[in-house]
């Protein structure tokens, strides 16, 4: 990635001014920040907090020519609470507390994630895959972070009894699958539904929720 690409991303975003122009005001950072970090992360920024920004950081990485400077700074900011890291910290502190071993990140289960999420972004509906993997889904309006949707799940726990492995007053298969013992890797993504929402899925594998056996 060179300047060209930042070059380009500065024009599409105040096509009126010179690049040099736009790079000696600070305040015009504000005004391409949506358009960059869209082009960077390839999603739309509606409703992403945008409070905190360093701005003038970013602002030498351009003035400097340096674009992947800002190209990671930028996906650092999209990323936050949404990367696989975030996935897992949250996912692994409820597995520490039942005594499970952590998971680990996938590419492989985190692709087949990420293409089953962007099949829905035209109906958004809440439907299994039904592949070779466990499975959690989630929605939210807007903006719906990863680690809002694993903490979602894990309200669950309260409705699990591990004496008789049985749900209790409400569903808890979701917080079951996120501390099966026996499975082992995770994958998570996300996607921009058409109308507006947030849809998120994590897959786990080998499976876990099968029928007669306990989480841990």
């Amino acid at each position: 990635m060179g300047l060209d690409f930042v070059r380009a991303i500065v024009s599409d975003a105040i096509p009126s001014y010179s690049l040099e122009s736009r790079l000696v005001d600070c305040n015009l950072i504000a005004k391409i920040r949506h358009t960059t970090v869209e082009r960077l992360v390839g999603r739309s920024l509606d409703g992403l907090p945008l409070e905190g920004f360093d701005y003038e950081s970013m602002h030498l990485g351009v003035v400097l020519g340096d674009a992947d400077r800002v190209h990671a700074y930028f996906r650092g900011i999209s990323l936050a609470q949404n990367s696989p890291k975030d996935f897992l910290d949250e996912h692994n502190k409820a597995r520490v507390e039942v005594g499970v071993p952590p998971l680990k990140w996938n590419d492989t289960v985190a692709e087949y994630a990420q293409n089953y999420a962007n099949s829905k972004i035209k109906t958004c509906e809440m439907e299994h895959s039904f592949g070779p993997y466990g499975e959690n889904l989630a929605e939210g309006y807007n903006e719906m972070l990863g680690t809002d949707a694993v903490k979602f799940w894990l309200t669950e726990k309260q409705f699990y009894d591990h004496k008789s492995n049985e749900c209790v007053k409400d569903e808890c298969g979701h917080y079951t699958q996120v501390v099966w013992g026996t499975s082992t890797h995770l994958g998570c993504a996300r996607a921009k539904c058409d109308n507006g929402w947030m849809f998120v899925i994590c897959n786990y594998d080998p499976p876990g929720n099968i029928i007669g056996q306990k989480p841990f």
